[in-house]
């Protein structure tokens, strides 16, 4: 065995002790931000850790599977992210599930498998890409960056987001873009309810149809729907503008204080709104 392999065996084994203590101290009120700085303290130092170092950690995880608060172990893994030398790193995740995978990521990340809730909260920059599935809240007040998932997602995508970009390649359950301040999410399928509830500034495009009650209460921003829409486009809306290209349900512009609702080729608009 030559020096090297040496050297990474120990960094190994000195991250997995390291894992092992601080997910035992994990308590069920702790903040994510919290526990990710926590992590970074407890690390080896960065220079005896690379990419490998991760395939490895990655190995041994899965022994850990039954302790409790395991799925919250993509918060370590992002803080070994965070300090490795190389800027792209590619994790093959198809035999766990781990929340907040890519966490404050501001590298070049590759997920093979799917990933849990939170992945790519807070991100600060870079690239997440996930050739598999994502649960909910994926991007979750990410500043900037870009997320791509081949598949679907789940609920509150893009909640309160600050900027970057995320892309679905396929469709998205309810709350997409809630409260969004800034960036631009596109989903290639469909969504839900409350597409861009109480949104504030940003983006959103749908290529397939939505449900109920989108836009509802934003006061800023833009969404684009090319499919279908249901009931309620546009309630107690403040601000911002609408576009259905398809058709849309009972209750258009219900409550409508604001804004800008256009459908086909009918405008509805609330003359206390300036562009």
């Amino acid at each position: 065995m030559v020096r090297g392999e040496v050297r990474e065996s120990v960094a190994v084994s000195d991250v997995i002790e390291a894992y092992e203590a601080w997910l035992s101290g994990i308590k069920r009120r702790d903040e994510a931000s919290d526990l990710f700085e926590r992590a970074l303290s407890m690390l080896p130092p960065p220079a005896n850790l690379n990419a490998e170092t991760v395939f490895y950690f990655l190995r041994r995880l899965k022994e850990f599977e039954e302790m409790r608060f395991f799925s919250l172990s993509g918060i370590f893994l992002s803080a070994i992210l965070s300090v490795i030398r190389e800027e792209t790193v590619v994790l093959d995740l198809r035999s766990l599930t781990l929340d907040f995978v890519g966490f404050r990521n501001r590298k070049s990340v590759f997920v093979e498998g799917n990933v849990g809730s939170y992945a790519g909260a807070e991100m600060e920059g870079g690239l997440l890409k996930i050739k598999g599935n994502a649960f909910g809240s994926l991007g979750r007040e990410m500043r900037g960056g870009e997320i791509v998932v081949d598949g679907d997602a789940g609920y509150w995508v893009g909640e309160k987001m600050r900027g970057g970009r995320i892309v679905v390649e396929g469709s998205v359950k309810d709350a997409l873009g809630v409260e969004m301040l800034a960036g631009e999410i596109i989903v290639r399928g469909s969504a839900g309810n409350y597409v861009g509830k109480g949104m504030l500034g940003g983006k959103i495009v749908v290529f397939g149809n939505v449900g109920h009650w989108l836009g509802q209460g934003m006061s800023g921003g833009e969404i684009l729907v090319c499919g279908n829409a249901e009931n309620g486009v546009g309630n107690w809306m403040r601000g911002g503008r609408i576009s259905v290209e398809g058709e849309v349900g009972e209750l258009l512009g219900l409550n409508m204080l604001a804004g800008s609702i256009r459908v086909k080729n009918m405008v509805i608009t609330c003359a206390n709104q300036q562009f």
